[in-house]
């Protein structure tokens, strides 16, 4: 059951990201391991840093 639940998971989140338009960051180390390219529109993005603060 499990397995087929991240099966199901991964096919809904791989579809979904290439048909949106993207806003690339205009880096590319970024924008090449980001789905599409950037962040997709009509999508909410998390963005927290690494750091002490």
């Amino acid at each position: 059951m499990l397995a087929e639940l991240r099966s199901c998971i991964a096919r809904l989140e791989q579809g979904r990201a290439q048909d949106r338009a993207a806003l690339p960051f205009g880096v590319p180390s970024i924008d090449s391991v980001l789905p599409g390219g950037g962040l997709a529109f009509g999508a909410l993005h998390e963005v927290a840093g690494g750091g002490d603060g």
